[in-house]
Formats: C-alpha cells, structure tokens, sequence
C-alpha cells in the first residue's frame, strides 16, 4: 500500500488511542504498586498500614474462640460477674473449655436471690458447652415477656430454635406469680419454661427443671428432650411432645396440671419410673401413631390415668394407677398394654373397653379382669 493510500487518523481519534494508553499505564502501576505492599515485609510499611493491619488481627482474635484450661464460673446477680443471664451467656458463648478429663468446663452460677425479668432466645446457637446451675431455684419473673415466632403464641422464657442447643439446666426455675390484673402476653396465653423448636435440643440434669409456668417444656418439629430425673411442672401441661419429637424424662417429676406429658403426631415420651400423679386430669396422652412408654410409671389421683386415641399407644407394664378414677381409656383406635399394673386401690374404673378384645374404639392389652 502506498502512502497515499494509508488511512489518515483524525485527531479525535489520536486523542482517544492516547487516553486508552494512558488509562493502561495507570492501572499497570495500582497493581505493581499492590503487589508491592503485599510482599514486602510489615517492617517497611508505612507505619500508618501496620497500624492498621494490627488494629485487624485485633479485631479478629476477638471474635475467635477462646479456649480456657481450667473449670470457670461466671456469676449473675445484684453481686455478681453480670447483672443479667443474657450478659453471662453472650460471654460464654465465645470460650470453649479444653478437655482435660476433671475440669468441669464453664458454668454461670445465678446467685441466691436473683429474679431473673428476661427471657434468652437462640437461634442456630450451640451453648450447650455451658451448664446453668445455681445454689437455689431461680425465681423467673415473666411479667414482660413476649411471643415467640412459633406460629402457637407460645411465651417462652428459654426459646430455641433452629436447631438451637441451649445450656445444660442445672437448676430449677421457678416462674413467680403474675397479677391476673396485668394486661400482658403471659397472663393472655401462659408462660412455657422451655420451648424447642426446628430440631433444637436440650438437657435437664436431677437437680434442673421448670415448675410454676402454665406449660413446663414443648418439644416441636423433630426436637429433642432429655430430662432425666428432672423436673417439668405445669398448670396445662408438663410437657407436651409435638410433630415427630423425642423427649426422655426418665424417673422424672412431671406432677399436678391438667395434664402430665402428652405426645402429638408421631412422638415418642419415655417416662418410665416417673411421677405423673395429680389432683384430676389426664396423666399421659397419646395420639396419631405417638408412643409413651410408662412402664412403672406412678399415675395416682388422676381423672384419667391414661388415654390412647387415634392409632396413639401406652405401655402400661407395672404402673401404679392407685386412686385414680379411670385406669386406662382408648377411643379412635387407641392401644394400651396394661399387664402386671402394681397398684390398683381406688380406682373406680380400670379399662374404658373390655381388655384383650379389638373394638372400633381401640384395644386394651391386660392380664388384670376388668372385674
């Protein structure tokens, strides 16, 4: 191509090539000088960068776990560490006890005296690694509360959730007594001690529980209870086990209310050896393919010992069932077995149905005449 026949560039277009180069060059030199500040060593960086870069790893240590070697108590009180449970919890929750086989790790101790006016809310949280105890029961007052997001107007003073695994009760918790006067969630629905929800979990230890509220524990949607030895006192219920939930309340104290434990839709109860007695009321329901195992269960003074209905089950092997006016009763396809029952003085009416007979209300497994 000659010269006369090559393009002649204008000047606007000698102006934009010039400033594409320009912008080029200054982006070569932002990241060779960012190379640069990232390998050089901190000590040849201006003071003003390692200053920073330290005020980050500061900043980063603080919100990393931190692991303790020996046991650690943190008290709540008027007296003590932190003036609230939610102050100690939001502690202990960043530290992590490391094993060493005789320690007992990290507790918060609320001491005598205390009224507690707060409720603790999890949500995803693992406190597990933290034991509530206390040298007395603890007095909850309930007066401020508010519902939790259960979709039921639950009232809960420990509320887990999603999955949520709450501290190790070792203590009881006892609710005081509100006004009927006062216009709060509490009085219109009733106070729960503990609500888990969503697959959450937790453990009662003998010396931990709930007593005074209107419902001591709900246990919902695939949550899980062990309560052993414990103690779960309500004016409704003792706790109530819903939507394919597990709860262990082995040799438990599940007295008084309207009802001791009743399992919902697929749960499952273990309350052999327990106290389920009361003035009235059902002591255990079951429903909807539930199972309550009771064997040795001690069910006195109670309206209804035990009621199975629509496909629920109770194992009554050795329950004590003395002064209660009705023994066993099934209704929609209920199931009980009731052999070897120990106790039986007072009780008006043993079975509902005739035992070891199918009949359109269920069937009552027995070793006992109904006479």
């Amino acid at each position: 191509m000659s010269d006369l026949e090559k393009p002649v560039l204008q000047p606007t277009q000698h102006r934009g090539l010039a400033l594409q180069q320009g912008l080029l060059l200054l982006l070569s030199i932002a990241l060779l000088l960012t190379l640069a500040l990232l390998l050089l060593p901190s000590a040849w960086l201006p003071e003003e960068v390692q200053r920073l870069r330290a005020t980050e790893a500061t900043e980063a240590a603080d919100t990393s776990l931190r692991l303790v070697d020996q046991s650690l108590v943190l008290t709540v009180g008027a007296d003590g560490d932190y003036l609230s449970l939610n102050a100690a919890l939001g502690v202990a929750s960043g530290m992590r006890h490391r094993f060493t086989g005789t320690d007992a790790g990290i507790e918060i101790r609320i001491l005598p005296g205390t009224v507690l006016n707060e409720q603790v809310h999890l949500y995803s949280m693992d406190l597990s690694h933290i034991r509530l105890s206390g040298p007395e029961p603890v007095t909850v007052d309930i007066s401020g509360f508010e519902h939790a997001d259960d979709d039921r107007d639950s009232v809960p003073f420990i509320n887990a959730q999603r999955g949520s695994r709450t501290p190790l009760i070792d203590v009881l918790f006892e609710q005081a007594p509100v006004p009927a006067s006062e216009d709060t969630a509490a009085n219109e629905h009733g106070a729960v001690g503990l609500l888990l929800n969503r697959g959450s979990s937790a453990v009662i230890t003998p010396n931990g529980g709930f007593t005074g509220y209107r419902d001591g524990a709900t246990v919902y949607n695939g949550s899980t209870l062990s309560a052993r030895f414990g103690t779960l006192q309500g004016t409704r219920w003792g706790l109530h086990a819903r939507h394919m939930s597990d709860a262990n309340l082995r040799s438990a104290t599940i007295t008084g209310g309207e009802i001791g434990v009743w399992a919902r839709r697929a749960s499952r109860i273990d309350v052999r050896a327990a106290n389920l007695s009361g003035t009235g009321g059902v002591g255990i329901l079951a429903d909807n393919v539930s199972l309550v195992e009771a064997h040795g269960a001690q069910l006195h003074s109670r309206d209804v010992a035990a009621h199975a209905f629509r496909g629920g089950q109770i194992n009554l092997l050795e329950a004590d069932l003395e002064g209660s006016v009705l023994g066993a009763r099934v209704s929609d396809g209920g199931f009980i077995f009731a052999h070897q029952l120990s106790k039986l003085e007072g009780v008006e009416t043993l079975f509902s149905v005739m035992p070891n007979a199918f009949s359109r209300d269920g069937v009552i497994f027995s070793d006992v005449d109904q006479d």
